[in-house]
């Protein structure tokens, strides 16, 4: 999978300042998401920040066909989720968790671990995408 190997580069590439930058942004949308009910500005801004992720460590890879390959299939996939979960509140704080626990790998730079996170953050993704919330 692209995403790992994007992971593992991106764990041992990404400056620290990134890395909080990225942490911080999550780490609002937790805050918010707690503070109060989760309504249409808080799922977009949870969407960016998500999808920024992900985003960022494919263009780390500093490959522009592989960033733009990414950026189509991802899209397509995308387009499918916001149909059917992404657009729901439950998934918002499950999904920000994982990127977190993600983040503090990235910023111990455990590659191992951080392709183990995004494994499991990503199979997590297709059961939610699939109705079972709960993960």
């Amino acid at each position: 999978m692209l995403e790992r190997e994007a992971v593992a580069n991106f764990a041992r590439r990404a400056s620290d300042a990134d890395l909080e930058k990225i942490e911080r942004a999550h780490k609002d949308i937790v805050r918010r998401a707690s503070a109060k009910k989760i309504d249409s500005r808080l799922l977009i801004d949870a969407l960016t920040v998500d999808w920024g992720l992900h985003d960022m460590m494919i263009d780390a890879m500093d490959n522009e066909i592989i960033s733009n390959m990414y950026r189509v299939n991802s899209l397509r996939i995308r387009l499918i989720r916001l149909e059917h979960v992404v657009l729901n509140p439950a998934v918002v704080l499950p999904t920000m968790y994982e990127h977190l626990e993600l983040i503090a790998a990235l910023k111990e730079r455990d590659v191992e671990k951080a392709v183990s996170l995004l494994s499991t953050h990503i199979a997590n993704a297709r059961q939610r995408t699939m109705g079972n919330f709960g993960v």
